[in-house]
């Protein structure tokens, strides 16, 4: 019987022994080279099991003489005898601890069939609860048949043969379990040195490759994101559903002062309620009659300026500008006061941010 467990890790039953295998990245990332493991069912001294829910679920089994994992879900995902199990696979789980349990105690105190019991009034009903025993997984084929073969012998009279034979059931010792652990078949190892290193190579950039890749997406994740001022999107989909017309305008303060000096009420009627990717030179930082910052951007005019409100949450980027730097902000709305631009809720434009060309004409 075989378990499939989270990251890779697996558990199979066989007669004597239980085996624990890792494969995947994913179990390459938290368990390293370990290859497979094999534990005697009679050196288990405990069996730890943790329920999934809000976190993944474990198994965890006690070997005499080792030392068991107490940090929970985190320190079980590197621990050699636990085996993690997510939420759909809790009852497949349940039955597994049930299994080892009673083969544990099998292994440590006999089998579950007590071989000098006396016998029943009915040797049918002791086939049956046998049989029971075998589809429950207690015991194997090959017990259910040693087990089978004693009963159709063994003497219903009440009268004991002369020479009782020692019970077949008995549980083998610890040599036995080693020698039978032994001739079992064991995959070939790899014929060179060479092959071994080779391996250890593959999966190690295997890992860096996943690590990499996951870094990656997160980075695009978070570069790309909406953020509060309209930015652009990282969700393919998303991307594909914005127009251009949805895009910012494209335009500097010059550009922008001189279309209302041209014709105020036509510069209003495109650029008003749209909102601007404007460029210019910071001719000076001011505040308003509130003592909130404004950047005012040079035009042709030397008297005049293009005056751009901070939005609430960005006012305190005013104090990275200084005349002369270039600017590049991301503007709600614009205005205009005798014929002078007044933009309004301005920020710092993000790096990249993509716009449309402007397309007004007097």
């Amino acid at each position: 019987m075989i378990f499939d467990g989270r990251n890779g890790g697996t558990v199979e039953l066989l007669d004597n022994v239980l085996v624990i295998r890792r494969k995947g990245a994913a179990s390459f990332l938290t368990q390293g080279l370990k290859g497979e493991k094999r534990i005697p069912y009679s050196s288990i001294t405990s069996v730890q099991f943790k329920e999934a829910g809000l976190t993944t679920g474990y198994i965890q089994f006690g070997v005499a003489g080792g030392i068991e994992s107490r940090g929970g879900v985190w320190n079980a995902t590197t621990d050699e005898n636990t085996v993690l199990f997510t939420k759909e696979a809790v009852q497949d789980f349940r039955r597994l601890r049930d299994i080892i349990e009673e083969r544990a105690a099998a292994a440590r105190n006999g089998p579950a069939v007590p071989p000098q019991a006396a016998a029943p009034s009915n040797v049918s009903e002791e086939l049956g609860r046998l049989a029971d025993l075998k589809d429950r997984g207690v015991l194997t084929e090959s017990e259910f048949a040693e087990q089978k073969a004693r009963l159709l012998q063994k003497p219903t009279n009440g009268v004991q043969p002369n020479r009782p034979q020692e019970s077949s059931a008995r549980p083998a010792s610890s040599s036995t379990i080693r020698s039978r652990i032994s001739q079992e078949p064991v995959p070939q190892k790899r014929k060179s040195a060479f092959g071994r290193v080779a391996g250890v190579g593959c999966l190690v950039v295997l890992g860096i490759v996943v690590l990499l890749t996951m870094i990656g997406s997160q980075v695009d994740k978070g570069a790309n994101s909406v953020d509060a001022a309209g930015n652009e999107s990282g969700n393919s989909s998303a991307a594909a559903d914005v127009s251009l017309e949805d895009l910012p305008l494209a335009v500097s303060a010059k550009e922008l002062w001189s279309a209302y000096q041209g014709n105020e009420a036509s510069a209003q009627g495109y650029f008003g309620k749209r909102k601007l990717y404007v460029t210019g030179t910071v001719d000076r930082v001011q505040l308003d009659f509130l003592d909130h910052p404004e950047i005012l951007l040079r035009t042709p005019n030397e008297f005049e300026a293009v005056q751009a409100e901070l939005a609430e949450n960005a006012r305190d980027q005013a104090s990275s500008f200084d005349p002369g730097d270039k600017a590049r902000l991301l503007c709600e709305d614009v205005s205009e006061v005798a014929a002078t631009p007044i933009l309004k809720d301005c920020r710092n434009a993000p790096t990249g941010i993509k716009t449309q060309p402007v397309k007004w004409r007097k």
